[in-house]
C-alpha cells in the first residue's frame, strides 16, 4: 500500500502489518522502540573538555560566527532560552485519540539531561540549550487515559541549532529519528565509549546525515518510515567503528505474523509516517515483526506484538 507523502502522518508506502492471537502470551518489555534510558546527565559534555560548535561543520561555524558578529554590534542575538514549538499530531491519530500529552527530553547546558511534561493542549516550555555545540530535543506523545503511555508512539524531535529560528526551536516528526539517534550517540559516549570526534553526537555532521537520510541511497522502506532502522545499534557501531550508511536498513530476521482482526478500524501503528490501514473487522492481515515490542491502535483497543508474541489490549 503506497501513498505520496511522508509529512503529517503519510508515507510513500506502508510496511506489512499483522494481528494477534486469542490465546497470546504477554509481551516482554519494549526493546529499542521504547524511549532511550540515558543517564540523568552526560558529565563529559563539560565545555572545557569538548569541541566547540564551530568544529561540527562549516555550516555551524559560519552561522555561529555571523550571530556573534551581529551580537558584537548590537543587542545579543543568541537567545538564552528557546521556545519549543510542538507539531500537530497526524490527522489519523488525532481523529481517534484527540490531543496528546507530551513528555519532553533535551540536552541542556553542560550536557545535562532536562525534561518537562506538557498536558493536552498546554503550552510547551522554554528550554535552555548549550550554545557551544549541537543538541537535541525529543517529544513523546502519550494518551494515558487511552492506555497509551510514553513510549508506545514514536516521538517528534529537533536537532539544535539546525531547527532553530530566532528564539524558537521547531520540533517535527521528520526530525524524531534524528534526535533519537543523537541521544543514542550521546548516551554511548557518556558511558565511556571512546570514539573519534567526528563520530560523537556533538561533532557529528548532522546536515550531511539529514541529506543522506532523505536521499536515494537509503532503502525505500526507510525513506517511507525511518523508524524501521535500528538506530540504537547504528549508534553503538558508529561509536565503535565509525558511521556507515549501509547500516541504515530494515533489520534482518523479522517474522511475519497473521491475525484475524477482532474489531473495526481505523487501525494505525506507532509511526507518524504511516497512514491508517483500511482494515475491517474479521479480515486476516499480515505484519512483519521484529524483536522490539510495537503497537497497533484502533478506537476499540490495541494490539501489542514483537519477538514472535502478540496480545490484544481492550
Amino acid at each position: 500500500m503506497k501513498t505520496n507523502s511522508r509529512k503529517g502522518g503519510q508515507a510513500p508506502c506502508a510496511p506489512k502489518v499483522c494481528g494477534i492471537a486469542e490465546n497470546a502470551s504477554p509481551l516482554p518489555p519494549c526493546g529499542g522502540s521504547a524511549p532511550a534510558t540515558p543517564p540523568a546527565s552526560l558529565p563529559e559534555f563539560a565545555p572545557a573538555q569538548t569541541p566547540k560548535l564551530k568544529t561540527a561543520s562549516r555550516f555551524s561555524a559560519t552561522a555561529l560566527a555571523g550571530l556573534l558578529f551581529l551580537g558584537a554590534c548590537a543587542e545579543p542575538v543568541i537567545p538564552a532560552r528557546y521556545r519549543l514549538v510542538l507539531p500537530a499530531p497526524p490527522d489519523h491519530w488525532a481523529a481517534v485519540l484527540g490531543e496528546p500529552a507530551w513528555d519532553l527530553t533535551w540536552l541542556g547546558p553542560g550536557g545535562r539531561l532536562e525534561s518537562a511534561a506538557v498536558p493536552p493542549g498546554g503550552p510547551a516550555p522554554e528550554a535552555a540549550l548549550d550554545q557551544e555545540r549541537p543538541g537535541m530535543v525529543l517529544a513523546w506523545p502519550s494518551w494515558p487515559e487511552r492506555g497509551l503511555p510514553r513510549g508506545r508512539m514514536r516521538p517528534a524531535g529537533a536537532v539544535f541549532p539546525y531547527d532553530a529560528s530566532g528564539d524558537a526551536l521547531t520540533l517535527s516528526w521528520e526530525a524524531g529519528p534524528e534526535a533519537q539517534f543523537f541521544l543514542y550517540l550521546a548516551a554511548q559516549t557518556s558511558r565511556g565509549e571512546a570514539a573519534p570526534a567526528k563520530n560523537r553526537a556533538w561533532t557529528f555532521n548532522w546536515p550531511r546525515f539529514r541529506e543522506l537520510l532523505r536521499g536515494p541511497s537509503v532503502p525505500p522502506e526507510i525513506q517511507a518510515d525511518p523508524w524501521l532502522a535500528p538506530w540504537r545499534s547504528i549508534a553503538e557501531r558508529t561509536i565503535q567503528s565509525g558511521f556507515d550508511s549501509r547500516r541504515i536498513k530494515v533489520p534482518e530476521g523479522r517474522k511475519t505474523l497473521s491475525i484475524t482482526l477482532p474489531a473495526e478500524g481505523p487501525w494505525f501503528g506507532a509511526s507518524p509516517f504511516i497512514p491508517a490501514y483500511p482494515w475491517r473487522a474479521g479480515e486476516t492481515v499480515q505484519i512483519e515483526a521484529g524483536e522490539e515490542a510495537e503497537t497497533l491502535v484502533s478506537p476499540m483497543g490495541q494490539i501489542r506484538y514483537g519477538g514472535g508474541l502478540w496480545m490484544r489490549i481492550d
